[in-house]
């Protein structure tokens, strides 16, 4: 990751380790199901306390999240560029 990742800083930012404990999600939602489906094609799975907390947003602060939270992975891997095969 380049210095100071911005999806790192979004994700500490996004989850306070201090709250964790405290944090009960207010139901399984399906956008949270998507955006872990998401992720998983990407290669990554949330922990139990990020899953917990990204539960806790509601539909539209989920919505919003998801969304940069998908857009900063993208960057990280490149998605912006094109590829060429070897």
């Amino acid at each position: 990751m380049r210095g100071g990742s911005s999806a790192a800083c979004f994700l500490l930012h996004l989850y306070d380790a201090r709250s964790a404990p405290t944090l009960r999600p207010r139901r399984l939602s399906p956008g949270l199901v998507d955006l872990e489906a998401e992720l998983l094609d990407r290669g990554f799975a949330l922990t139990p306390a990020l899953h917990a907390a990204l539960a806790w947003l509601g539909p539209a602060g989920l919505a919003d999240a998801g969304k940069r939270l998908v857009g900063h992975i993208d960057a990280e891997l490149g998605a912006d560029r094109t590829h060429m095969p070897l």
